[in-house]
């Protein structure tokens, strides 16, 4: 740490003395290389006016807090954050009157939370998330008046929320991700007049939401998602002055219709409300006589009133609204995310989306849209995601699509699109994810005169629709994120997503593949990631040696098709393959002993092709069941029968002569089973499935 002990300790890095008597009152030292544990003996225990003690960001500091901290009756800081601490919280630190902050994010530390911290009354914030406490949160802290900040999230919490009534100080509260249950009931919200962020999300909280939270002055956080709350949300009351920016009551069971006063927040930007049984209808307008009483629809005023608001981010998604979808929500002007997935909607798409220049993310997923999709994309288009997944759309994929030069996540599958493979879409050079599987389209996937086209693509999926032709390498399998050479051992894991205005928040891609014999929902793309799927469709002639590059890829499907000759030995390349679907092809001859070499291969089916001779022997190849290999006459070895099939069972006057060879041929064949094949380590899958 460069502290040079021939010098006065005061001039040290990270030392802090007081000017008039030369006593060490702060001690910062974070960020370093220091390992090892403190114990109660150390020299730090005896600096009784130390004021601030800060060792965050230590990542190899371990050990437990001991209660010789009691001795520092002077502290008024303690940041430990972010290091490798563990153990319990001592009662001795309730010797620590003067006490104003702790910090103990982001370490290891377990146990209950000591009632005794009641006695620490100049306490002003307390963050201990990130840990493993449990137990219930002690009543004993309202007693804690000055308290300004709480945060005691992603822990192992349990038990009612205490009242917080009587802390008028406090502006932030933050119990996410623990096991909280009941109703919020015990805390009169309204008295709160201080609070500015309130964050419940992701517990077991159930009953009513608490309307009174919307009156609180100064509030503009509200995050209650992932809880059990139910029952019609109220009319608020008394909003007009509302400072409420955040908005998330997802993933309840809230019904009934959304109140209009929702929309009187004026300074709203992000509404959540996914995942509830929300319906009715939304009237905003204060002239407007418009009562669809027995619908699930959306007032087509919305936009209009959401014009007066700064809202950028509006998701409906998973309710039970039906009806058109507002062209008014074209008048939201900041509108940057749009999620009305799994919804009842019907109609058109609105010709005027196009004309959202801002709009990052559409997302229109299991609805009943019908018609064309709009063909008047402009230049400058902002779309990074657009999901149209689940309908009933027909017509041409737009031209205009190549205006939108950000487009990350294309997916059109399950509709009726009637048209050729999209080359007109071969300069969007940010497309990571193209899925068209399970419409009419037609023709082969071949671009002319493109070499390469969508240097980041990583999922592919083409499948069940009519394409024709041969698979050509000079124009496919030229992506680098398929063939990066990357371990999953390696890669930081990471998500597509699209993040929008403010940065606190982000929109979460998430897509339906086909895989491993299943159908899965991916609630987060990796982007380690790496997926072609050509299934379904009458492509036909060899398979390119090509295919063997990309050594990136996790899922490869080219089944139900016509593709004959051998399968390339090259694939024993893909390093990284979980799940290889070759069947219902034409393939023969034998299987290259290279695939024997797959270790991450989890799915295997090579069913129904014409491939023929003895399995080979490896770590991976004999664990799987005798279907993956099924409809081959000429196949054999274990998991199959262990003889050749096709080998004519010897007559007597040869028997002798024929149990010699046998016996020869299977002694080569025991020296090849025998060879050693290694470790086999397993690596967990890198999918995130719901």
């Amino acid at each position: 740490m460069g502290w040079n002990q021939s010098t006065d300790c005061c001039q040290w890095s990270g030392i802090t003395c007081d000017h008039s008597t030369g006593r060490v009152i702060g001690l910062a030292v974070m960020n370093t290389k220091i390992t090892g544990s403190i114990n109660n003996s150390c020299s730090l225990f005896h600096l009784q006016f130390l004021k601030s003690l800060n060792l965050q960001y230590n990542h190899n500091l371990q050990g437990e807090i001991l209660s010789a901290i009691g001795n520092l009756q002077s502290l008024e800081e303690l940041n430990l954050q972010y290091a490798n601490f563990s153990g319990v919280i001592p009662s001795s630190i309730s010797n620590l009157k003067k006490l104003r902050s702790i910090y103990l994010t982001k370490n290891h530390f377990s146990g209950v939370i000591p009632s005794s911290i009641s006695n620490l009354k100049k306490l002003r914030s307390i963050y201990l998330s990130k840990n493993h406490f449990s137990g219930v949160i002690p009543s004993s802290i309202s007693n804690l008046k000055k308290l300004r900040s709480i945060y005691l999230s992603k822990n192992h919490f349990s038990g009612p929320i205490p009242s917080f009534s009587s802390m008028k100080n406090l502006e932030q509260l933050s119990l996410t991700h623990n096991n909280l249950n009941g109703s919020t009931n015990a805390t009169e919200w309204d008295k709160l007049l201080s609070l500015k962020e309130l964050d419940l999300s992701y517990n077991l909280l159930d009953g009513s939401i608490p309307t009174s939270l919307f009156s609180l002055p100064l509030i503009s956080y509200i995050d209650l998602s992932g809880n059990k709350f139910s029952g019609q949300l109220n009319e608020f009351a008394n909003i007009a002055s509302s400072q409420v920016d955040v908005l998330d009551l997802s993933n309840n069971n809230l019904e009934g219709p959304i109140p209009n006063s929702i929309f009187q927040l004026k300074n709203l930007s992000v509404l959540e409300l996914s995942s509830n049984r929300l319906n009715g209808t939304l009237d905003l307008g204060n002239d407007i006589l418009h009562s669809f009483k027995n619908l699930s629809s959306i007032d087509p005023n919305i936009g209009n009133h959401l014009s007066s608001t700064k809202a950028y981010y509006l998701s409906f998604s998973r309710n039970n609204f039906h009806g058109i979808i507002p062209t008014s929500l074209c008048n939201a002007t900041n509108l940057e995310v749009l999620n009305l997935e799994y919804n009842n909607f019907g109609g058109i798409i609105p010709d005027c989306f196009t004309a959202l220049t801002q709009l990052s993310t559409l997302n229109l997923r299991g609805n009943q849209l019908h018609g064309e999709i709009p063909a008047k994309f402009r230049e400058g288009c902002s779309l990074e995601t657009l999901e149209l997944n689940e309908n009933f759309l027909e017509g041409r994929i737009p031209r205009s699509l190549a205006h939108c030069k950000a487009l990350k996540v294309l997916d059109l599958g399950n509709n009726q699109l009637n048209d050729t493979f999209p080359c007109h879409l071969n300069g969007l050079s940010n497309l990571q994810v193209l899925i068209l599987h399970s419409n009419k389209l037609h023709g082969t996937i071949v671009c002319p005169q493109s070499h390469s086209i969508w240097p980041l693509l990583q999922i592919m999926d083409v499948s069940s629709n009519h394409f024709i032709g041969e698979l050509k390498a000079q124009s496919l399998f030229n992506w680098p994120l398929m063939m990066a050479g990357v371990t999953k051992e390696q890669s930081e894991p990471s998500f597509i997503q699209t993040s929008f205005s403010g940065g606190a928040k982000y929109y979460q891609n998430s897509i339906s593949l086909n895989f491993k014999g299943n159908s899965y929902q991916l609630q987060y793309i990796l982007t380690i990631f790496t997926s072609i799927d050509f299934s379904n469709n009458a492509f036909h002639g060899e398979l390119p040696e090509e295919l063997g590059n990309l050594n990136a890829l996790v899922v490869l499907n080219l089944s139900y098709n016509s593709f004959s000759g051998h399968i390339p030995s090259s694939l024993g390349n893909l390093s990284q393959i979980e799940s290889l679907d070759l069947s219902w092809n034409n393939l023969s001859g034998k299987i290259p002993a290279q695939l024997a070499n797959l270790n991450f291969l989890e799915y295997l089916d090579l069913s129904f092709n014409k491939l023929s001779g003895k399995i080979p022997t490896g770590p991976q190849l004999q664990t799987f069941k005798a279907s993956s290999y099924e409809g081959n006459q000429g196949l054999y070895g274990p998991p199959l029968t262990a003889k050749d099939p096709t080998v004519t069972p010897p007559t007597s006057s040869e028997g002798s002569n024929w149990s010699s060879k046998s016996e020869q041929e299977w002694m080569l064949r025991g020296a090849e089973v025998g060879f050693p094949v290694g470790i086999t380590v397993f690596v967990g899958p890198i999918l995130y499935i719901k």
